[in-house]
């Protein structure tokens, strides 16, 4: 799929160096909507600089969530699952056609299921690899008479 004329995407990162430095101020935050403290909603939280991050990605509706300590986790999932419907899936091992494995020491990724189900999908499940994925010796042309091939599907 394209991308429609006249519209332009692009990519921005946040440096939050406050995560990365010592605060030497007090700072003060407005709480956020949909967290406000019942009987409180006027006053404001005083931020408090964290040791440790825990990290947080979302696709759509979908959370990955990431940290040293496993009751980080729990704490992070107990408070998400008092405000939503939520249902916890336990540890990641397959998101976005990749493979997450989890060992004591690291963690790996991989595609193999994904490009194993593409081959298939394109009836090239029981083909041989090869070094050059095209004919040996073929001479080509910019006056080709075979079919266009749609870029897309690749």
């Amino acid at each position: 799929m394209g991308v429609a004329k006249d519209w332009f995407v692009h990519y921005l990162d946040v440096k939050s160096t406050f995560l990365n430095d010592e605060l030497m101020e007090t700072v003060f935050v407005k709480q956020a909507p949909g967290f406000t403290i019942k009987g409180a909603e006027h006053m404001v939280l005083k931020l408090r600089k964290g040791k440790e991050e825990l990290i947080v990605g979302m696709y759509v509706d979908d959370l990955i969530i990431t940290r040293a300590r496993a009751e980080d986790i729990d704490d992070f999932k107990r408070e998400m699952v008092a405000h939503f419907k939520m249902s916890d899936l336990g540890m990641l091992f397959y998101y976005l056609n990749i493979e997450v494995r989890q060992g004591k020491q690291s963690i790996s990724l991989g595609q193999c299921a994904y490009t194993e189900k593409l081959l298939e999908h394109d009836g090239m499940a029981v083909c041989k690899p090869c070094v050059t994925p095209m004919e040996e010796r073929l001479k080509l042309s910019k006056h080709s008479t075979t079919a266009k091939v749609d870029m897309m599907h690749y």
